[in-house]
Parts: C-alpha cells; structure tokens; sequence
C-alpha cells in the first residue's frame, strides 16, 4: 500500500479484515507493525492547525482528501482509529502462542 498517511482510511478497512480473518481462522496475522507505521508517520507528528471542520467518518472513506491531515479533527479520528484497532488485536491474539507479551 501507499506510504502516504491519505490512504490510512483504507489501511484500516485492510486491516479490520485481515483481523476477522484472523479470527475466523484461528490464525496469527501481525498487523500491529502497519497501524504503528500510520501513527509514526511525519505528517501526523507535524504541528497541526486548528478548524471548524466536521470530523471525516473513515467507514465511509478509502482515501483523505488532500491537506485534510493538518487538521485537528481529521488526526483526531485517524489515531483514534488506530488506537481501537490496536486494542481490537490485542483483544484477538490475547491468547494466541504466536502473540508476543
């Protein structure tokens, strides 16, 4: 996939699936080390600005529009994003061999 933190919404549906399968399957899939690259990325360690704008919803995205991640709100969804689903692998692997402590 593209290295550009706009294509984060899409990433994340990606991984959403590659976590049901994991699930379903019963089988061990490291997806941390991605979400970890979305949340280390420079664009989203930069200073941001502030907006009034409405917080895009990323189920309904494949892509940010451009300069959209300098936006408070726009950041604010991606590594709340992220975030749960971090917790949502850790919640799958909690008692898989193959998960590291």
């Amino acid at each position: 996939l593209s290295p550009s933190v706009y294509a984060a919404p899409l990433k994340f549906h990606l991984i959403a699936a590659l976590h049901q399968l994991a699930a379903a399957c019963e089988v061990f899939i490291p997806t941390a080390g991605k979400v970890l690259e979305v949340l280390e990325h420079p664009d989203l360690l930069s200073k941001s600005t502030a907006s009034t704008e409405v917080a895009p919803k990323l189920a309904l995205l494949t892509m940010l529009p451009s300069n959209s991640i300098t936006k408070v709100a726009v950041r604010d969804v991606v590594v709340q994003e992220a975030l749960a689903l971090l917790r949502q692998e850790a919640e799958i692997y909690r008692y898989n061999a193959g998960y590291p402590e």
